[in-house]
């Protein structure tokens, strides 16, 4: 089994596998010996289709693997169906435009659409402010699709509390040779447990790598 596939923290399902209070689980975890990273693109080789994988021989395994994804088991609490639900683009000097598009979604038939023309060794943030239903202790969970720009070099989700805390910073993301082009990918952000909603904002920065036009689109966000 591997531990940090695409989407392997959204959607927990009770026993099933990425459920961290499991017990005595019938699997093990495989990790690369070289490098001890149990990432799907570290242990196993890709198809090259570009969609899922052929081998895991750095795990340790043998024969063919089967690649799986879960189906929401709820719904997400943005899904961007009707409007961009709030979301801005942070001042920077990254010109970004947001729309709703019907190109590519993971729910629904509409993602948001972030058109971002990138600078050489610049970042583009979109951002929701004062979001409502971000629960403390639990996960933000935002799925991206980069279709074909490889001129940045990580994309990270975040939210961040609000003056209570004096705006503390809580990220987590990918970087860009991890990124499937034209996949749906997952990032998780774990809420800390005293998170200060009051002021607070949730959203995406892209750090690009040299001058280009990059699409990004958005959907299916989870607060909890």
């Amino acid at each position: 089994m591997i531990e940090d596939a695409r989407a392997y923290g959204s959607n927990i399902v009770a026993g099933r596998i990425g459920d961290s209070g499991q017990n005595g689980e019938p699997y093990q975890v495989m990790v690369n010996s070289a490098n001890g990273s149990s990432a799907c693109a570290s242990v196993c080789q890709a198809d090259t289709s570009g969609d899922g994988f052929v081998a895991c021989n750095a795990g340790g395994a043998a024969g063919i693997p089967i690649t799986v994804w879960r189906k929401f088991i709820s719904a997400p609490a943005i899904s961007f169906e009707r409007d961009l639900a709030g979301f801005t683009v942070d001042s920077s000097i990254t010109p970004t435009s947001l729309t709703l598009s019907t190109d590519r979604a993971i729910d629904g038939s509409h993602s948001l659409h972030a058109t971002i023309n990138a600078t050489a060794n610049s970042t583009s943030t979109i951002q929701l402010l004062n979001p409502s239903g971000l629960v403390p202790g639990k996960n933000l969970t935002v799925f991206i699709n980069v279709p074909r720009a490889t001129n940045w070099s990580y994309l990270q989700a975040f939210a961040q509390d609000g003056p209570g805390k004096s705006y503390r910073w809580t990220g987590n993301g990918i970087n860009q040779v991890r990124c499937i082009p034209g996949e749906w990918n997952s990032i998780v952000v774990p809420i800390p447990s005293d998170f200060s909603a009051s002021g607070s904002r949730i959203g995406l920065a892209l750090g690009a790598t040299t001058a280009g036009t990059i699409d990004l689109y958005v959907d299916a966000i989870f607060l909890q």
